[in-house]
């Protein structure tokens, strides 16, 4: 399966769980990325528009959105833990 671009840029996913649909008639996937403090906001913007289910700790949570505010609440959006 092809990776995303964003930007002219390949975005590469910390994992791609794939998995059958329909008794293994059609296969799917899910692309993961788990957020540290240390993402800056394009990279993490990026990760999103790329389509990347995106997770953080309550941690490093608190921290990016300390580092992104101002962004229109976009962590809120884009974090699913």
């Amino acid at each position: 399966m092809k990776l995303p671009m964003v930007d002219g840029q390949i975005q590469i996913p910390d994992a791609r769980i794939e998995y059958e649909l329909d008794q293994g008639a059609r296969t799917a996937f899910s692309d993961i990325e788990v957020a540290t403090a240390a993402y800056r906001p394009g990279h993490l913007r990026a990760k999103a528009q790329a389509g990347f289910r995106i997770y953080a700790s309550a941690r490093d949570r608190s921290r990016l959105s300390a580092q992104i505010e101002g962004e229109h609440h976009m962590l809120d959006h884009i974090l699913d833990l």
